[in-house]
């Protein structure tokens, strides 16, 4: 296993080898999108695709897409550096294309549609005239921590080599994927992506993601920390990690799953109190002391009482309990448990699939096939059939070590993942020694924060959530009505969290309530 100093080193060597900044600059003009297949016809702002490349010959290909920022000047906006996004080895693509990106793909699976809240842009025209009968019925509710608008920068990377358009020559690259190997390819890709656009290195940096982010984050993070020491200078401006639904700790997120099971009707209080008299209170020793749960799990008879649960749940969404089934779907006729997941929910991921799967769409885009392929790849929103070793049980530690080392942190948890749901990152928080400093309370969204020229109207804002911040610089959020995928489910409350964060704001409050 190679630490976070190793990684560092590699950095640097990597560094040295590239070639000149003439051949960068080439690189990325080749990299400019000229435009979107059956997207909009103008576009406010530049986009980039292409390569990033590790080994000594290359073997590594890993793709990136780049979205400025809707600015005067891009460059004097921060930039949130994206990986993964709500399931195992996923590509990136997915959750720029369905939920943060300027466009999201249609239902025919070939077309583009604009997102108005993407997080790449900031302060939006006025609402239609039909919005006047709204706004005329609003009280004025004087400041309550409205939002500065945050337009931002989006880099969006598929790593491991596995995953979407990357591949790799060198078996090295696809067969030890570990949370570690993940964290120190991005390091390194950072690193080569700031060589070939460095107008943009001393811009504020946001790691984000969901799912696995939870412990790729953080060990990203610690690494960036380590590389900006040791080169003497903050030769990378790391600001802040963003966490949606983070999976920060395997065996609290295990147990956590159990317990909100029950909360949520999804099994019966007989089975429940089985599991919790038979499995939960078995122990196991980690590296932040003994966890509930842990050798409980493997233990053959607590898989026997667990797998009528798992066959009793197959059949629902699991990112969001309550996400209805894909138009024109004949449930009757979906063949199995897992088919029916398949097709029946995650229509959403399918249609992103149909769409980079277009040969004149990864023409545009600048998407190699691997040496051994003749015809254009089929792309997937994930690969989680490929073997990842979790070779970071906890985040703990290296959550501790990145809020010791100046860099904030946004956890956010939608209510209805049952997946990740709310009860893990709450348990691994309250193993990090935090100090607090504002009190639960409610959080206010769906306002008119994004019209500047609304922002006293603030009475418009409708409850999204709870929220939680601490000294130490970290803030957590709920947000209601929402799974994992919640700047597709609760768009505007997301951006809004999204602003305050950046701009070191509380998440918005309401008049109706004091301030925190």
């Amino acid at each position: 296993m190679m630490g976070a100093a190793t990684a560092v080193v590699v950095v640097v060597v990597l560094s040295v080898l590239r070639p000149a900044a003439a051949v960068s600059t080439e690189e990325r003009s080749n990299d400019m999108i000229d435009w979107l297949p059956n997207g909009p016809d103008s576009m406010e702002f530049r986009q980039y695709s292409g390569y990033l490349t590790l080994g000594l010959a290359d073997e590594a290909q890993f793709f990136y897409y780049f979205v400025e920022a809707v600015a005067e000047d891009p460059t004097t906006k921060p930039i949130i550096f994206y990986l993964g996004c709500h399931v195992k080895l996923c590509s990136p693509l997915t959750a720029a294309f369905q939920q943060l990106g300027p466009f999201t793909v249609d239902t025919d699976g070939q077309s583009l549609l604009e997102n108005p809240n993407s997080w790449n842009k900031g302060e939006l025209l006025p609402p239609s005239s039909s919005s006047s009968s709204l706004i005329c019925m609003t009280l004025k509710a004087g400041d309550r921590h409205v939002p500065t608008v945050v337009a931002a920068n989006l880099l969006f990377l598929d790593v491991p080599a596995s995953v979407g358009f990357s591949f790799s020559t060198n078996n090295t690259y696809v067969a030890d994927i570990t949370d570690y190997s993940i964290a120190e390819q991005a390091q390194q890709l950072l690193s080569l992506w700031l060589e070939r656009f460095p107008e943009y290195r001393d811009n504020d940096i946001y790691i984000a993601g969901q799912g696995d982010i939870g412990t790729i984050g953080p060990l990203l993070a610690v690494g960036l920390l380590h590389q900006n020491k040791i080169r003497g200078s903050p030769a990378i401006n790391l600001k802040g990690l963003i966490m949606g639904d983070p999976n920060m700790d395997f065996m609290i997120n295990k147990i956590s799953k159990v317990e909100f099971y029950l909360q949520m009707g999804l099994m019966s209080f007989s089975t429940y109190q089985t599991y919790m008299d038979r499995c939960a209170n078995v122990t196991q020793p980690t590296g932040n002391g003994t966890v509930r749960g842990g050798a409980g799990f493997v233990a053959p008879e607590c898989i026997q009482i667990w797998a009528p649960v798992d066959d009793n749940t197959v059949f629902l969404e699991r990112f969001n309990l309550y996400t209805p089934p894909c138009p024109d779907i004949d449930i009757a006729n979906i063949m199995g448990p897992y088919s029916f997941t398949e097709f029946v929910y995650i229509c959403r991921d399918q249609y992103v699939a149909g769409y980079f799967s277009i040969p004149f769409v990864q023409k545009a885009i600048h998407v190699k096939s691997p040496p051994e392929m003749t015809d254009p790849p089929v792309w997937m929103p994930s690969k989680g059939g490929s073997a990842w070793t979790r070779n970071l049980q906890s985040a703990v530690n290296p959550l501790r070590e990145v809020l010791d080392g100046g860099v904030k942190v946004l956890i956010y948890s939608g209510v209805l993942d049952y997946n990740l749901p709310i009860i893990g990152p709450q348990e691994v928080l309250s193993k990090v020694n935090l100090t607090m400093d504002t009190a639960w309370r409610p959080w206010f969204g769906k306002s008119p924060w994004r019209y500047p020229f609304l922002a006293e109207l603030w009475s418009l804002s409708q409850f999204a959530g709870y929220t939680v911040s601490y000294k130490d610089g970290l803030t957590y959020a709920t947000l209601k009505n929402s799974g994992r995928k919640a700047a597709q489910d609760q768009s505007e409350d997301v951006y809004a969290m999204l602003s305050s964060f950046i701009n070191n704001q509380p998440l918005p409050n309401s008049s109706y309530f004091p301030h925190p």
